[in-house]
């Protein structure tokens, strides 16, 4: 669907996703810019999380670490400044 569509009938659409529980491809200037999918029983943190290419890339590189054997290469420290998240001042 187009974003004018979108833009127009966005209370049937959104509808219709999470009736059918399929995706919508939204595109604009006929590229796709966005996806539109239905959350039933999701956990809204975890969608959130999984598309944070920060806290991806991060989890990536403490899964190989974890792989290869070891903890992974990432401090706390490190990991709050990826994540931009201030510390504890306990």
């Amino acid at each position: 669907m187009t974003a004018q569509e979108l833009d127009q009938h966005a209370a049937a659409v959104l509808e219709e996703i999470n009736e059918s529980g399929q995706l919508a491809l939204v595109s604009q200037n006929g590229r796709f810019v966005a996806v539109i999918a239905p959350l039933g029983a999701t956990d809204i943190e975890s969608v959130v999380l999984s598309v944070d290419p920060v806290l991806r890339d991060a989890m990536s590189e403490a899964l190989a670490a974890a792989r290869r054997g070891r903890e992974s290469d990432l401090s706390i420290e490190e990991m709050r400044a990826r994540l931009r998240v201030e510390s504890d001042s306990r």
